[in-house]
């Protein structure tokens, strides 16, 4: 063979005659591989060798070890009917992992060394993560030799990888040697390969096309790794009124409109179906009365969807062909077929492979049902795998272990009864621990918002609950005045506008709760079966703490609430001056309410919207007592009765000598000692969400930096003292300072300033209140930004007055340095901000202004630690 080198290209129809040799010494893997071109005719002379001239009778099929069977079928694709029911969602291995989602767009992972998953680039790494490749994708196909086509909804085949042997079409000038040795080549973003495609399969080393006229179309290297191949360097057209195509390692298959079934290819053990060649350049027929075939792998999509999941790759029937006749019968050729053996040449190991093979196709004992079976058994294990049929199996396990836990005893006791009949009750308290288990409401509707993955699972509804703003609430009550009580439910989501309530009646029929009433905001009921529903927010601006609101009446023939009137304010202010409806403000007060009715529109004064309101609201408001779930309760409980008051009155300095007020001082720091809730109700990590129990507050205080802190003092100057509370979150840098006053209409606390920082107090009602990062770092002189806070009495707060910075004079200030206010030349100019007025001060200019400000001493703050008080 060595001697028939010959370093020339027969460049003929775009096509290379390429030989190759080489030999494998032991496992050292030293190669040496020799191209050798030919002439067409030589190639076509040397390449007559059948598979069976070697045969010896000698051993079994079960003696090799060979088995042929159905394995692991489970997208045959037997019940296609035109080339689109081929398209392949999903392709891979253990390397790589290409899929197609519902919107069509095409992702890639795993191995990435010849830029093959889309990234725009190569590496040696392994991607887990699914990376986009493109859009409006109908069909992809992998070869194990890093490359992938795709085929677009326009017709248009493309590819991305490598490019070694002109798979990708990308690099045609290519050396003699590297087909031998390949020169590491790939294209980085996807080329267009064809047009007018229909179909497309990719080979090991090239790639066919099917195009929408019935002709397919081959480029690429086919060649077997020991002796003879060929290279075609661009498109070539070799087969005409073909209806299907099949990709395979070593040969390629096609279905002809009329039947008959050609291949090509590296005939390695008759897997061609022909004993001609063992390299078939051009298509032969082989078979006809041919509906379906297969080359290589027989499943047309990827076993899992994740590539961590993918299984080590497989080589079953890589070296076969398989049929189905139209009388629905089963054949196949190549290795494992029949009973014939025969030695081959193997090209990844030293030996020869002694093996059974027939380039005959033979029958199968296989049938559709036993394949539908196959493949029915693989679709439920696949669905019993899924991530839904996981969190499936989970919930139910965790509504197990709840159901085996929860205290309806202890329901029963919390939540009032709702009927003297113990068949309702028990409907009653199953709705209510469905809710407070599952976040289900009585007619199925889950009753937070559902998240874009849909789950509502128990884990999360347990999350989501865990972030809401407020216990889910129960409560029972005759609201729509018909002499029965109806189950009532308000829920609060992540924040207050969240808010939605309920009205369900009890059906004697269904023996079950069905919906009354249901509105996204807060309602007052009132006792002639009307409500009040208000929204939470709005556009406009009120007077009068007025709020818009709709009026809901009980029907009893519909047996629900229906719209009866909607109810509108506008005032009469800057934002409203073209459209205010003078005419109708007879009292001249600046405003006129709209009444909607159906249709109806009316403009009423403030009399005679007064005067409408009365025939609405003609009977009481009712009290709802509500009851929530989920709550804190025996916790508190538990805490209350361990918590020693005494004990905290030792602790922290006395803040009056009113025992009355000295009692809500006391209060106030328990509840933030052992809820974590500050006097103004605010939770003290103020980062966190706001529905927060007991146990949550706990976990936060280990994470936190360090304790609450409180303190006694008169930091506002009015004459009495204040309430100073410390809060530090999980870092330093989240210190919060709070200042309240005590209130004796309220018998509480209110807030007089909140600052997240650090903050000093000076006698005269001043506070400096220093941020704690900026983002400067070039201050001179211990210098730090800082506000200044001043005491309103009117207001009864904390407003802030100015705002002080530093400028100096560094090079990456140079271009805004304020050179001319530098007086002293030092380097450094004070910006003090006071509302829309802006002053630049020089050094001594700014320590006068600073005497002027803090004109009073620092106080000193003495702070006591907390940490929860207990018997």
């Amino acid at each position: 063979m060595s001697s028939k080198i010959k370093q020339y290209f027969a460049n003929k129809e775009n096509r290379i005659k390429c030989g190759i040799t080489g030999g494998t010494i032991a496992l050292a893997v030293i190669i040496f591989v020799g191209m050798v071109f030919m002439e067409e005719n030589e190639t076509q002379n040397n390449s007559i060798e059948t598979v069976s001239q070697t045969e010896s009778d000698t051993q079994t099929e079960e003696e090799t070890g060979y088995s042929f069977n159905a394995g692991d079928l489970y997208d045959m694709r037997l019940d296609a009917q035109t080339i689109e029911d081929y398209y392949m969602k999903s392709c891979g291995d253990q390397f790589n992992l290409y899929t197609i989602d519902e919107d069509g767009v095409l992702w890639g992972s795993g191995h990435n060394e010849y830029a093959q998953i889309g990234l725009g680039y190569a590496d040696e790494e392994f991607h887990e993560e699914k990376s986009k490749i493109a859009e409006h994708v109908v069909h992809v196909d992998y070869s194990q030799k890093d490359f992938v086509v795709y085929l677009t909804e326009e017709g248009k085949l493309y590819g991305l990888g490598n490019d070694s042997t002109y798979m990708l079409l990308q690099h045609t000038e290519m050396p003699v040697e590297d087909l031998a040795y390949p020169t590491k080549r790939y294209v980085t973003s996807p080329a267009l390969l064809l047009e007018d495609v229909s179909y497309a399969r990719c080979g090991r080393d090239d790639v066919v096309a099917l195009k929408k006229d019935g002709t397919v179309w081959t480029w690429g290297m086919i060649w077997n790794y020991q002796s003879t191949g060929y290279c075609i360097t661009m498109p070539q057209q070799i087969l005409t009124d073909v209806k299907m195509i099949t990709g395979g390692w070593f040969n390629h298959a096609a279905l002809k409109e009329d039947g008959t079934l050609w291949t090509w290819g590296y005939n390695f053990s008759g897997n061609c179906g022909t004993d001609k060649a063992t390299m078939i350049e051009t298509p032969v027929q082989v078979a006809e009365d041919v509906q379906c075939v297969w080359t290589g792998l027989l499943n047309y999509s990827a076993k899992e969807d994740d590539i961590t999941d993918m299984e080590e790759f497989g080589n079953d029937y890589v070296d076969n062909t398989i049929i189905e006749k139209t009388d629905g019968t089963f054949y196949a050729c190549g290795m494992g077929v029949g009973d014939k053996s025969v030695v081959l040449p193997q090209y990844y190991e030293v030996s020869e492979l002694d093996t059974v093979c027939s380039s005959e196709f033979l029958p199968l004992d296989w049938d559709e049902e036993m394949l539908n079976r196959k493949q029915r058994e693989y679709i439920e294990r696949k669905e019993s795998q899924s991530e839904e049929a996981v969190l499936a199996r989970k919930n139910e396990a965790l509504l197990e272990e709840i159901d085996k836990n929860y205290d309806m005893e202890k329901l029963k006791r919390k939540v009032p009864r709702f009927s003297e009949d113990d068949k309702i009750n028990e409907a009653y308290y199953n709705a209510i621990k469905t809710l407070d288990t599952t976040g289900f409401l009585p007619d199925g509707r889950y009753c937070f918002y559902i998240e874009q993955d849909g789950r509502t699972d128990v884990e999360r509804f347990q999350e989501q609950r865990a972030q809401h703003y407020s216990p889910e609430r129960v409560a029972v009550a005759d609201v729509d005045g018909d002499g029965t009580a109806e189950l009532l439910f308000f829920i609060e989501g992540t924040c207050v506008r969240d808010s939605a309530e309920y009205v369900y009646r009890y059906s004697e029929e269904k023996n079950a709760f069905e919906l009354e009433f249901e509105y996204s905001a807060g309602c007052n009921y009132y006792q002639n079966g009307v409500i009040k529903a208000k929204p939470l927010y709005s556009g406009f601006i009120y007077q009068d703490d007025f709020w818009p609101y709709s009026v809901f009446q009980y029907d009893e023939n519909k047996n629900e609430f229906v719209l009866t009137a909607s109810v509108e304010e506008i005032p009469k202010v800057p934002e409203n001056p073209d459209n205010f409806p003078e005419e109708y403000d007879k009292d001249g007060d600046g405003k006129v309410y709209i009444i909607s009715q159906g249709e109806s529109v009316k403009y009423l004064d403030e009399q005679e919207y007064l005067a409408w309101k009365k025939q609405i609201f003609w009977m009481p408001e009712m009290k709802i007592d509500w009851c929530e779930l989920g709550s804190n309760k025996e916790l508190l409980e538990e805490i209350d009765k361990n918590y020693d008051m005494e004990k905290l009155k030792r602790k922290v300095p006395r803040f009056s000598e009113d025992d009355k007020i000295n009692e809500a001082y006391y209060n106030a720091i328990k509840t933030l000692d052992t809820t974590g809730f500050l006097p103004d109700g605010r939770y003290c990590f103020g980062h966190q969400k706001s529905n927060v129990d007991v146990e949550r507050f706990r976990e936060d205080m280990e994470r936190a930096y360090c304790p609450n802190k409180v303190a006694v003092a008169d930091v506002d100057g009015d004459g009495t003292v204040e309430l100073l509370i410390f809060t530090v979150g999980f870092y330093m840098a989240d210190i919060t300072e709070y200042v309240y006053r005590y209130s004796e209409e309220k018998n509480g606390f209110e807030l007089e300033f909140a600052y997240a920082g650090g903050c000093d107090y000076y006698e005269h009602g001043v506070i400096k209140a220093s941020p704690l990062h900026s983002m400067y770092s070039d201050y001179q002189d211990g210098f730090w930004p800082y506000s200044v806070y001043q005491y309103d009495e009117n207001k009864k707060e904390f407003v802030e007055k100015v705002s002080v910075d530093q400028i100096t004079n560094v090079p990456i200030n140079s271009d805004v340095f304020p050179e001319e206010y530098d007086k002293d030349g030092d380097g450094k100019v004070y910006i003090v901000g006071q509302g829309e007025s802006v002053k630049y001060l020089d050094e001594q200019e700014y320590l006068e202004w600073k005497k002027q400000i803090f004109w009073m001493p620092e106080m000193k703050i003495e702070s006591c630690e907390l940490g929860e008080i207990l018997k």
